[in-house]
C-alpha cells in the first residue's frame, strides 16, 4: 500500500503565526490560488482521498481536483485555550514550562485540549 499525505495549503492564521488546530480557518486567497496549482502524480490519480473534515483540508483537496472522503482520523490535535494564539506569545508568557512542553513535540495535551 502507498499512502501520500499533503497538508493542507495556507490560511491567513498560518501566516500570523497562530494555532489552529480544530479551529475551522479557511484557505487564505494565497492558499486558494496554491492548492489550485497543485498536483498529484500521475501514479496517484486513481487513489482514494481521505481528508480532515476541516474546511481548510476539504478546500485543499477539491482545489486541487480531488473527490475528498472526510474522515475525523485525520482531523487536527486540539490546542484547547491555545488556539487562536499567536506561537510567540504562547512562548513568551510560558516560559520554560511551554518550552518543555514544545520539545517534546506532539507529546503533550494543551490545557483544555
Amino acid at each position: 500500500m502507498e499512502v501520500l499525505l499533503l497538508r493542507h495549503a495556507p490560511t491567513d492564521w498560518n501566516r500570523e503565526g497562530r494555532i489552529q488546530g480544530r479551529t475551522d480557518v479557511p484557505l487564505s486567497v494565497e492558499g486558494q490560488a496554491m492548492a489550485a496549482a497543485w498536483r498529484l502524480p500521475d501514479a496517484a490519480k486513481d487513489w482514494a482521498c481521505l481528508s480532515s473534515p476541516l474546511g481548510r483540508a476539504l478546500e485543499t483537496a477539491r482545489a486541487m481536483g480531488l473527490a475528498p472522503s472526510p474522515d475525523a482520523a485525520f482531523v487536527e490535535m486540539d490546542w484547547g485555550r491555545l488556539e487562536g494564539r499567536r506561537l510567540e506569545e504562547i512562548r513568551a508568557e510560558g516560559g520554560a514550562a511551554f518550552a518543555s512542553d514544545e520539545a517534546r513535540g506532539l507529546d503533550f495535551r494543551p490545557q483544555g485540549g
